[in-house]
């Protein structure tokens, strides 16, 4: 599988491999300045949010 994708990445026109890498960049960018939180997490952040707003001081 591997072997297959590096020979279709090596046949790509230079403009497409720009693109490509561009892109791969671009999402490796994201990811490292994105802190990823699991779905529970995201679940509790409502939550512990209206706690707050109703209890400033705690």
């Amino acid at each position: 599988m591997k072997t297959q994708l590096i020979k279709e990445l090596t046949e790509l026109n230079v403009a497409v491999k720009r693109l490509l890498g561009e892109a791969l960049i671009s999402s490796a960018e994201n990811e490292a300045f994105s802190p990823l939180i699991s779905e529970a997490q995201a679940l509790e952040l409502p939550a512990r949010l209206a706690f707050h707003r109703s209890n400033p001081s705690e």
